[in-house]
């Protein structure tokens, strides 16, 4: 029976880590603020049920109550499309900022690529890239971190081979 509940687990915790595009030993971290925790990877596993607010709450109240750098002027939510649709989303703080263009996304400086929100939907890319708007747009007007969020130069969403939509 412990054999049984120890491969259960590290089958569950083996896949969330893979799923999230890091190492297994990754997983095992503990370092605070910046780093997966044991108890995070349970709570930030694929969501078969789709993308929605209370999920997306969740997950950016936990990412800002992590140290973000003081040189953070704008944040951009980055979209991936991955395998057998499964969709990835991320938050990156850029050290630079130009309503004109979209290569400030690329001066990160903060990261949540160790921690993405994971989710699976049967949708179309622009299907995903507006109702995630959509979701981040709700936050923005009710979310806890709303403030920390609006007070940055800029804040964008885009698929990260794509353009970006400014929040």
């Amino acid at each position: 029976m412990k054999m049984t509940v120890f491969a259960v687990m590290s089958l569950i915790l083996f896949s969330n880590c893979s799923s999230n595009r890091m190492g297994i030993f990754d997983c095992f971290r503990k370092k605070k603020d910046k780093e997966w925790k044991l108890t995070e990877i349970y709570s930030t596993g694929i969501s078969k049920t789709g993308l929605n607010y209370t999920k997306f709450e969740t997950w950016l109240d936990n990412v800002m109550q992590m140290n973000i750098p003081s040189d953070v002027v704008a944040f951009c939510f980055n979209l991936y499309e991955d395998e057998n649709e499964t969709w990835t989303l991320e938050l990156i703080g850029a050290s630079s900022f130009d309503k004109d263009g979209s290569d400030w996304a690329c001066d990160e400086v903060f990261t949540t690529r160790e921690n993405p929100l994971v989710w699976h939907d049967n949708k179309e890319w622009k299907d995903i890239l507006t109702d995630s708007e959509s979701i981040i747009r709700e936050y923005l007007q009710k979310g806890k971190y709303r403030k920390e969020l609006k007070a940055r130069q800029g804040l964008a969403i885009g698929f990260v081979d794509g353009d970006l939509v400014l929040l």
